[in-house]
């Protein structure tokens, strides 16, 4: 089973890239915190988003805003130019739910798009969150 549940703020500018495919790539980073033993520890990930998760994204998050993201764990291999293989991991975001909700006007009507929780359908409240 590869889920991944995470409610983080938003520290990366969004990057939008668009695929030659037609298709919205937007990619950003997250970071949450967690306590354990009463030492808070914090932790940064690297996310992706395509299709119509990834226009959301771009028009209605933005840095320094929470969101709650339900995806999964891709790695990622390459070989630089010295021939040094490289590797990272990120989370492909299924689906996201801006806790700090941005205006845009660009989209039509982002509660039509199913694979996209919108705020009233949101599982996740400020209360979640650990900042």
């Amino acid at each position: 089973m590869n889920n991944v549940n995470i409610i983080g703020r938003i520290t990366s500018e969004l990057t939008n890239i668009p695929l030659s495919t037609g298709t919205s790539c937007t990619k950003f980073s997250i970071a949450f915190n967690e306590k354990i033993s009463n030492v808070e520890k914090t932790y940064f990930f690297n996310l992706v988003s395509f299709g119509k998760t990834a226009e959301f994204i771009a028009n209605y998050c933005k840095k320094g805003g929470r969101v709650g993201i339900e995806g999964k764990l891709q790695q990622n291999t390459w070989e630089t130019k010295e021939g040094q293989k490289r590797q990272s991991v990120e989370i492909l975001v299924q689906k996201c739910s801006p806790i700090d909700w941005r205006e845009k006007e660009s989209i039509d009507n982002p509660i039509d798009n199913p694979i996209v929780n919108t705020p009233e359908d949101s599982p996740f409240s400020a209360d979640d969150i650990l900042f």
